[in-house]
């Protein structure tokens, strides 16, 4: 354990590159279906495996339940939130008004969701904020620019990663309005990378953000798990209609996320430097 732990901190970039690709593998390869009880197939393994990743990197401290900082986090994060709230409320009031019977079994989907996506927001989180955004600090940590371009860089590649599976498991689409949807998620999802990364480095607990991010999706699939039993998501469209709603909720996100990169901004000013993260430092 201390060679291996040597080894992932001596090379930190090489081992954000192996845990992007296995994870990538994992994906590409492990089938999963419609359903959140398919889709665990994959999740199962990516949480368990970026948990031993962190444990191996920092220890046991890294991955560790505590309270402290999620209140801060969800208070930081109302913003976010409010997307998939409003979301959640509308299909919900949408599907009653037009009489839509209710799945049979949307209770015990709903329970494999809330599971689904807590191991989704322990997976991304640690993977993205930790593994890789931690990769960055420890070149990049020691200045202001240096710190806060990590955390962009950090962002980026959690943005456009989604894109990237989506080419892999669809096909690259490279029309313009194929090309417009990847840029405008890539971008969405970068922000909201941003923000989360910040208030990782102010907080040091992976907790309190995978909880906001896991919340955030299952509120925006709760209505879709309840009338239909389904939780696919996709993120570029042929259909000149889907791919139109896409453009117009990713733009919908770019908005709403500007005040949350610009406190993201503000609060990495505060960090103390260097920050090298935990490839480096010990962090409790």
């Amino acid at each position: 354990m201390i060679k291996l732990r040597t080894f992932l901190r001596k090379y930190p970039l090489l081992t954000a590159f192996l845990a992007l690709t296995v994870a990538f593998i994992i994906l590409l390869t492990v089938p999963a279906g419609d359903t959140v009880l398919e889709k665990l197939r994959q999740e199962i393994p990516l949480t368990l495996l970026t948990m031993l990743l962190l444990v191996a990197i920092g220890g046991t401290t890294l991955i560790k339940f505590k309270r402290q900082g999620i209140g801060f986090t969800f208070r930081k994060s109302m913003l976010y939130l409010l997307p998939g709230i409003l979301g959640c409320v509308f299909t919900i009031v949408a599907a009653i008004s037009s009489n839509r019977a209710v799945h049979p079994d949307w209770l015990i989907m709903l329970l494999q969701a809330v599971i689904f996506y807590l191991l989704l927001g322990l997976f991304e989180e640690g993977l993205f904020r930790g593994v890789i955004l931690q990769a960055f600090l420890v070149k990049m940590g020691k200045t202001r620019q240096g710190l806060i371009a990590a955390v962009a860089i950090g962002g980026f590649i959690f943005g456009f990663a989604h894109i990237l599976l989506s080419w892999f498991q669809t096909g690259l689409d490279l029309s313009g309005l194929g090309l417009l949807q990847a840029l405008l998620k890539t971008i969405s999802a970068g922000m909201a990378g941003f923000f989360f990364g910040a208030i990782y480095l102010k907080t040091r607990n992976i907790w309190g953000i995978a909880l906001v991010h896991g919340a955030s999706d299952l509120l925006l699939m709760v209505g879709s798990l309840i009338f239909s039993g389904t939780n696919s998501v996709s993120y570029i469209s042929s259909d000149p209609s889907q791919a139109m709603s896409s453009l117009i909720v990713n733009t919908a996100f770019i908005v709403i996320y500007i005040p949350l990169v610009v406190s993201a901004w503000r609060q990495l000013k505060t960090i103390p430097l260097p920050e090298t993260g935990f490839y480096r430092e010990d962090w409790k």
